[in-house]
């Protein structure tokens, strides 16, 4: 059974070779309308990342554990994060200054996907042999280190979110009703809206955190 569920695993989520994953870097409607010019007039921000630019492996949802067989995603999260934050903080602090007293730091601290099915094992491993659609989905984990430093203190904040995607693989008979009547994104566009949509719930986080600071 366990042979049967890897053979599976690797029919729905492997795609042959290491693919890039086409990150954007939009900020959410929600940041735009929600996001206030800073009442601090000079805030220095940093930005570094703990995570490369690179290969990753997903993880079965629910694990830390690179999925066995899969020849993983190409991804530019520490990028295209910090491309995302640059754009909110030219929101949020119409000028910033690297001298000033208070600083903000950010860091990405950690970045991994789950991947997983909907429905039973049973079903999809049916659908896989004999013809029908696998439905599947996509969990992007982000998690941020943010620190701001004051004269009069120093705080430090964890921020976690999880951004999720759904995809429907036809096989077989399946494939044309798949492409038809369920979409025709690939399951790396899926894991890109997955990750924008963490990182915007992200920045939210941050949003929310510096406002209760009185920024």
């Amino acid at each position: 059974m366990r042979l049967t569920i890897s053979i599976l695993v690797i029919t729905i989520f492997a795609v042959g070779c290491v693919t890039a994953i086409p990150q954007t870097a939009n900020l959410s409607e929600a940041i735009l309308i929600t996001t206030k010019p800073a009442k601090v007039k000079k805030v220095a921000l940093v930005y570094r990342s703990e995570i490369q630019d690179g290969q990753i492996i997903p993880c079965p949802q629910g694990t830390r554990l690179p999925q066995d067989g899969h020849p993983g995603f190409v991804h530019t999260e520490a990028t295209t994060f910090g491309r995302m934050l640059h754009d909110y903080a030219t929101l949020k602090f119409p000028a910033l200054d690297q001298q000033a007293a208070t600083m903000i730091r950010v860091t990405l601290k950690e970045f991994w996907i789950e991947t997983g099915l909907v429905g039973s094992t049973g079903a999809a491993v049916a659908a896989a042999f004999f013809g029908g659609e696998i439905n599947s989905i996509v969990i992007a984990n982000v998690v941020v280190e943010v620190e701001i430093e004051r004269p009069e203190g120093t705080e430090t904040r964890l921020l976690r979110a999880a951004g999720e995607g759904s995809h429907v693989q036809g096989v077989g008979t399946g494939t044309s009703t798949s492409r038809t009547y369920r979409g025709k994104e690939s399951l790396q566009y899926e894991v890109a809206n997955a990750i924008n949509a963490s990182n915007n719930r992200i920045l939210i986080m941050l949003n929310n955190h510096l406002d209760a600071h009185e920024f």
